[in-house]
């Protein structure tokens, strides 16, 4: 049996319950600091060296945080190379070019022996990444458990269970129109997997459902997208 697509244009909301370890967070915070004291008082060119790559430090930690919590290796790519800025861009968590930017330098000093820039632009590049750590904080404080799709004007309502961390599995559970549950597959349309279905006494034409998603990839792109536009980051904000 599949669940209707019309499903995944509904209004929805959502609820967070489940936090990570303190240490996706504060860790990161704690390198920053250090990179940022590197270059409090007449930095040398060896403490701006070390504040260019704490930096990166503290940022290569956040990105494997993200992307080890949220299991981004079990998401669909949407590029040929599957690199994390990329692919958290495509997902709407980050926009990376100034983070390149910092990449690049860190690059240049670390293989080609580059002077590292100047104290001012250090401060520049410590702000660059409070901004960023301060911007996915969120991520990797609580995750969201529970996306609720809610129809407009009519009494069917639909919980997705969402586990990012189980590599994505979605459990739905709720209540729906009868002809929104099909025998055939549509276009972006889920497979329900021990779907259990219930007649519901005295309102004709709903059913209750509890069932496990299975997905495609263009489907768990969608649901992935609107899972993270959900914590107020909004893929379209990156095309």
């Amino acid at each position: 049996m599949y669940l209707d697509s019309e499903i995944f244009n509904w209004p929805y909301d959502y609820d967070s319950q489940t936090g990570f370890s303190e240490d996706f967070v504060y860790r990161a915070h704690e390198i920053w600091r250090h990179a940022k004291n590197c270059i409090a008082d007449d930095p040398t060119e060896f403490d701006r060296v070390d504040c260019i790559s704490s930096l990166r430090r503290a940022i290569n930690h956040r990105l494997k945080s993200i992307a080890s919590g949220y299991r981004f290796d079990d998401l669909p790519s949407l590029r040929p190379k599957r690199q994390t800025l990329e692919k958290l861009q495509d997902y709407g968590i980050v926009r990376p070019a100034l983070i390149k930017d910092l990449l690049e330098v860190r690059n240049l000093i670390e293989h080609e022996d580059a002077e590292p820039p100047p104290a001012e632009r250090c401060s520049y590049y410590v702000d660059i990444v409070w901004y960023f750590l301060k911007s996915t904080d969120s991520l990797v404080t609580m995750y969201i458990d529970v996306l609720t799709y809610q129809e407009d004007g009519e009494n069917s309502s639909l919980d997705l269970k969402v586990c990012p961390e189980k590599s994505w599995t979605i459990e739905v559970r709720g209540r729906v129109r009868t002809e929104l549950i099909q025998a055939e597959q549509e276009p972006m349309a889920a497979e329900l997997k021990n779907l259990v279905s219930k007649k519901i006494r005295g309102r004709p034409g709903l059913v209750n459902i509890t069932a496990s998603l299975v997905t495609t990839e263009a489907l768990l792109t969608k649901i992935a997208r609107e899972y993270f536009g959900a914590a107020g980051y909004w893929y379209d904000d990156h095309v």
